[in-house]
């Protein structure tokens, strides 16, 4: 027995912002019993969870997607760097063969994937494209004049000189734009902190 031929591949569509419309799913019904299967328009929205390094450099996430009990496709999603929170990206899956040979009523699924931008440990955003970092540094480190090294968000490390109350901008480590060709600030500030009897004390 032949085996069954290969669903049809999944065509995505460029993002866009969340103030462009989601589509709108088109209903159609029959006109008879005896009429051909007309394919249907469904849409359903998905949230995709992603870190700031997703955001900063892009990445490759695999899903599952369960369309029908008897539908399961795996995906992938190419996030770009400059992607922000509530960006969309729309992905439309063709009904199954079976449907368009007349033995079945098939539907385009349009799955529309959300962006949701997860708390990073360290990093907050500032306005669109900068960062801030607020790090407590011991005080015996203080005195010692010890580096502080930290992580960006693009897998770099750099090791700055604590200062109580200081402020160091660091441009171009903050969150990428939507081209990708101008990068934001990484604003970090440090607070000096004491440990002494009864808790700790901030300088």
């Amino acid at each position: 027995r032949p085996s069954p031929p290969p669903p049809p591949p999944a065509t995505a569509i460029p993002p866009h912002t969340a103030a462009a419309q989601p589509p709108v799913p088109v209903v159609l019904e029959r006109q008879s019993l005896h009429s051909p299967p007309i394919s249907v328009t469904k849409s359903v929205e998905m949230p995709l969870p992603c870190t700031l390094e997703d955001l900063a450099v892009g990445s490759v996430k695999r899903l599952r997607l369960q369309l029908e009990p008897a539908r399961t496709r795996e995906v992938q999603v190419a996030v770009q760097p400059g992607w922000r929170e509530d960006t969309r990206v729309t992905m439309r899956f063709p009904p199954p063969a079976e449907a368009s040979d007349g033995s079945g009523d098939g539907f385009i699924l349009c799955v529309v994937f959300i962006i949701r931008e997860q708390p990073h440990a360290l990093y907050r955003r500032l306005g669109r494209h900068n960062l801030q970092a607020r790090i407590s540094v011991p005080h015996t480190d203080w005195l010692r004049s010890t580096p502080i090294t930290l992580r960006t968000v693009y897998g770099a490390h750099i090791d700055l000189a604590p200062a109580h109350g200081s402020v160091q901008t660091l441009p171009g480590l903050g969150m990428p734009s939507p081209d990708n060709k101008q990068r934001g600030t990484l604003v970090v500030v440090f607070r000096i902190v004491k440990v002494e009897e009864g808790g700790i004390n901030f300088m």
